[in-house]
């Protein structure tokens, strides 16, 4: 795959070197681990990503959006 294919969805985890797979408690872990969504304590989440691309990319014009959202269903399990 193309390195500058692989955009990740939010900046705490990216900055974190994207080492995130037991970290991630909220909506971005749809992205990293949706078996975490389990340890989430809020009843709903909602994340929203736009991210332009460098302007020295090798392909102009490319934004990435990401979104994601949860919410807490109780007496399912």
């Amino acid at each position: 795959m193309a390195s500058f294919l692989m955009i990740a969805p939010d900046a705490r985890y990216t900055a974190m070197a994207e080492a995130t797979v037991a970290v991630a408690v909220d909506a971005n872990a749809i992205y990293w681990n949706p078996a975490r969504l389990s340890f989430v304590e809020t009843k709903r989440e909602i994340n929203l990503q736009y991210s332009p691309y460098p302007i020295a990319s090798p392909i102009p014009d490319i934004t990435h959006f990401f979104i994601s959202a949860f919410q807490r269903t109780p007496h399912w399990g």
